[in-house]
């Protein structure tokens, strides 16, 4: 059986603002690079296919010395063999084995054979504690004020609820209106993870099967619930699942269950389990006109995304809804891209549809330092307001990051209702 050798070098740069990591892999023949915010999954470049290995490392040397001379230096190397070519999944699970500080050693270290990090889980036969699921039935019925019973329930919802964009007038009436609760926005990768008689599955906002941005470690926990179907809705943030919602548990909580019911019921189940708060985090929720506006003022001075406001009595409902509403603090819209190189300069069009489909190109944005940007790319950018609300363009827009959790039809022209800015002095 032939195999293929892998060496790889990690690299970080801090300076002010920025944590930047930077990861060049040479997979036999092929060079790929590994690069975004330290402790994130960070973006994959596509490989690219050399003469010999030996001309593939020779890349890999000038990327590495060239990274070295913008003032990265090196944190990690590893070297390890595999029986086909290792995922980017795979790829990045080898190098977070490698301990920290390995610099000028190389480590060699084993990498799972299972291209989805999920199937390791399920397949560790010692994950699972026989009294956790008793702990979890009982906490939950603490916070209902009676007995609960395990059944069989609905197919389980693989799409998340998405927020509806609200505008700043209508956050005045959600912080002292009873009804609704806030929660902070965080800017990760969306997950639902789906656990059947404690066999577990991880869908992203697609509601595909997702085999990126997951640990064994992270998932190990939830092969507990060995009984029913139960459904956790959240983000993964560097190397943290936050979670705020429980779609379903074991068939006496469903979608229908108010948001207040849910989250008493999250709560519960995540502290019986007794999971590493440094992989599965509880994402806070404030209740209250007080605790609302102590989280929407500390979000702002911390410089944050934004506040996601829910209904209380709300239920789960998959796709967009009204009762689950995002308010940001500074403008972003997610867009695709249309044309690239536009008039040989480093750049890209960006579009969105309308309610009916139509395309509706909104403008310009430079690609510099951006890594590979293709047409159909999503890409999230930030700007400071719209120009003609009728036929909106972007002023000063930048590309934050690539969504490789989205497709162009995610991309709403109703991003933009209320991005324009009142410039007129009162």
């Amino acid at each position: 059986m032939s195999t293929v050798t892998v060496t790889a070098v990690e690299l970080m740069f801090v300076e002010g603002t920025s944590d930047k990591t930077y990861r060049v892999f040479t997979v036999g023949d092929t060079v790929t690079c590994q690069y975004g915010r330290t402790g994130t999954y960070g973006t994959f470049t596509p490989r690219k296919t050399h003469d010999t290995p030996e001309k593939a490392a020779a890349a890999s040397e000038r990327t590495i010395n060239g990274k070295q001379g913008k003032g990265y230096r090196q944190t990690r190397a590893i070297r390890f063999t595999a029986d086909s070519a290792p995922t980017d999944a795979q790829l990045d699970t080898a190098m977070n084995l490698a301990p920290a500080g390995t610099v000028g050693d190389v480590v060699e270290v084993q990498v799972r054979a299972q291209s989805g990090l999920v199937d390791g889980v399920n397949e560790a036969a010692t994950a699972v504690d026989p009294a956790a699921l008793d702990r979890v039935l009982a906490a939950i019925e603490a916070t209902r004020g009676g007995a609960v019973q395990v059944f069989a329930s609905d197919a389980a919802p693989v799409r998340p609820m998405l927020a509806a964009t609200a505008a700043p007038g209508d956050i005045p009436s959600m912080l002292t209106n009873p009804t609704w609760v806030a929660q902070p926005k965080l800017d990760g990768d969306r997950v639902l993870i789906e656990v059947v008689d404690g066999t577990v599955a991880v869908f992203n906002r697609q509601g595909a099967a997702k085999v990126t941005n997951v640990g064994a470690a992270m998932l190990a926990p939830f092969r507990n619930l060995t009984n029913g179907r139960w459904v956790f809705d959240g983000e993964v943030v560097g190397r943290t699942l936050w979670l705020f919602d429980m779609p379903t548990a074991g068939g006496f909580i469903s979608e229908t269950t108010p948001f207040t019911d849910r989250y008493a019921a999250l709560t519960a189940t995540l502290t019986a389990l007794g999971a590493d708060t440094a992989l599965i985090g509880l994402v806070p929720t404030a209740v209250g006109e007080c605790a609302k506006r102590s989280m929407l003022t500390a979000a702002q001075e911390c410089r944050k995304e934004g506040v996601m406001f829910r209904r209380a009595l709300s239920g789960y409902q998959a796709g967009r809804s009204a009762s689950l509403v995002k308010f940001k603090f500074i403008k972003e819209v997610d867009a695709y891209v249309t044309k690239v190189g536009i008039g040989g300069k480093q750049n890209a069009e960006l579009a969105v549809l309308d309610d009916a489909g139509t395309e509706v190109v909104i403008g310009q944005v430079a690609t510099i330092g951006r890594g590979t940007i293709s047409v159909g790319d999503v890409v999230e950018v930030q700007y400071l307001y719209i120009v003609n609300p009728a036929a909106p363009r972007l002023f000063q827009p930048r590309i934050l990051r690539s969504r490789t959790d989205k497709t162009p039809t995610e991309c709403h022209l109703g991003q933009l209702a209320n991005a324009a800015t009142d410039r007129t002095v009162n």
